[in-house]
């Protein structure tokens, strides 16, 4: 048994010889998770007390993330044959059923794309879902026939995918396969301990271009260490947080200039006519049409008046009694 099976203290059932066991794999892939989650809970830090400069960024914070993952995984897969959080728990991706030792071109590229593009991908479609939800529950706006089925039948998708995950992992777990993940049992490959010796023996035999890759990888591995730990304590420390939402929370914005409306008390702002379905700002205090006003903080993320840094969560309808 390997020397890190029994730092684990894993039962034998549960680890073999040069494979990782189900609670190290699990324990990866939450550590992939929560480096994105809590990079985004800093940017949302930063946003929220200097909202001018980091509105964009926290705006397109997927893309800006897709770019620095597409950079970390390449280097990765190229240097070690496994993603960052791979190589972080000392794994590497092998054929499955082969003698063969360093990966074809083509499991590195398919591998690549998967890792890079499918959680993107999935994070897109839960914002989609979670956007054309709010939309239909609240009744802003009619939905398409497409937007309908879409909200109706994500979930179940969803939840079909995950439960074949998690057959995989059982799977794997009590010894029926190789592979813990539909994606890897697809490419025909598998987690397998990496050789940190043969890596550094790899690096010292290749050439200029692997040990450059060679430095960067480890340049990456090493200092973002403790960056990765404290991120990790940030997206709990969010997690915990985000249960309730508060708005004393915010950041206390400076003193707005002085607002004189020279229109009806009963006006929206936004559109300049009688307010339809009431709702409140709450970083600001005013009062809009529900409708204008989550288009407009969707848009532009803030408010339409005084400029303070908003999301469509401040927003909160009003139901005013009928006289």
């Amino acid at each position: 048994m390997t020397e890190a099976v029994s730092i684990y203290n894993i039962p034998n059932w549960l680890a073999v010889e040069n494979k990782p066991s189900i609670f190290e794999i699990i324990a990866q892939e939450n550590f992939s998770t929560s480096l994105k989650s809590g990079l985004k809970y800093l940017v949302q830090v930063f946003t929220n007390n200097y909202p001018d400069k980091c509105f964009k960024l926290n705006q397109h914070f997927d893309e800006i993330y897709l770019l620095f993952d597409l950079i970390v995984q390449a280097l990765h897969l190229y240097q070690h044959e496994a993603s960052f959080g791979e190589s972080f728990f000392n794994f590497k991706r092998s054929l499955v059923n082969s003698s063969q030792v360093k990966l074809p071109p083509s499991k590195l590229i398919s591998s690549f794309v998967f890792l890079v593009f499918t959680p993107y991908t999935k994070d897109k479609l839960n914002s989609i879902y979670k956007k054309l939800e709010t939309i239909h529950y609240e009744k802003q706006r009619q939905l398409t026939w497409m937007e309908i089925k879409f909200v109706q039948t994500y979930p179940y998708i969803l939840t079909s995918f995950e439960i074949f995950a998690l057959f995989f992992k059982l799977s794997y777990t009590v010894g029926n396969r190789s592979t813990h993940s539909p994606i890897l049992h697809y490419l025909g490959l598998s987690l397998t301990r990496d050789n940190f010796n043969k890596s550094l023996d790899k690096n010292k035999s290749s050439g200029t271009l692997s040990r450059l890759a060679g430095w960067l990888v480890n340049a990456f591995k090493y200092n973002l260490t403790v960056t990765a730990y404290l991120i990790q304590f940030l997206d709990y420390w969010y997690s915990r947080e985000s249960r309730r939402i508060k708005i004393s929370s915010l950041v206390i914005p400076p003193v707005p200039r002085k607002y004189t409306n020279t229109q009806s008390s009963k006006t929206c702002p936004i559109c300049n006519r009688k307010r339809k379905n009431d709702a409140i700002l709450k970083t600001s205090g005013f009062v809009f049409c529900q409708e204008c006003i989550f288009n407009f903080v969707e848009n532009n993320g803030r408010c339409p008046v005084t400029g303070y840094h908003s999301i469509v969560n401040h927003i909160v309808p009003l139901y005013i009694p009928e006289h």
